[in-house]
């Protein structure tokens, strides 16, 4: 499988500094993960996570370096993120803002030659936070019995 935000970072490998795609995971907060590259490899060096985006500014100062925002959670936030990284901020294209499907193939193919391919049938998705729904249905559950 291949995890939705580094299909985003992916097609920006290359750029002299750290990606971070980012998602707009309501209840203000994002989807994140940082990578640095190599101009062929990403290396995550945080996340994924779903952090609020003061937060996020935090692990990257932390990180230091420009950073290079991609996906929908750039555009919402935006502005907090450029307020607390300042010009450290760079945003990719709008076009950027959402995974392309011949990235994921490529990323899918270049994964299967390093021996890391599975069966589909049991690939599985990978939350970084529970649902509304599941944190509703644990609260219930959890308070009854």
């Amino acid at each position: 499988g291949i995890p939705t935000l580094e299909a985003l970072a992916y097609p920006l490998a290359g750029q002299r500094s750290l990606i971070c795609p980012v998602l707009n995971a309501r209840k203000n907060e994002v989807y994140a993960a940082v990578y640095d590259n190599d101009g062929l490899e990403l290396h995550c060096l945080a996340g994924p996570m779903a952090v609020r985006p003061g937060k996020l500014v935090e692990i990257l100062l932390s990180l230091g370096g420009p950073v290079l925002f991609v996906g929908d959670g750039a555009a919402v936030y935006g502005p907090d993120l450029k307020s607390g990284l300042g010009e450290l901020a760079r945003f990719a294209p709008l076009a950027a803002n959402f995974p392309r499907g011949a990235a994921v193939a490529e990323m899918g193919l270049r994964a299967f030659g390093a021996g890391r391919g599975c069966d589909p049938a049991i690939l599985r998705p990978e939350y970084v936070r529970v649902s509304e729904a599941e944190a509703a249905w644990l609260k219930r559950n959890s308070a009854g019995g």
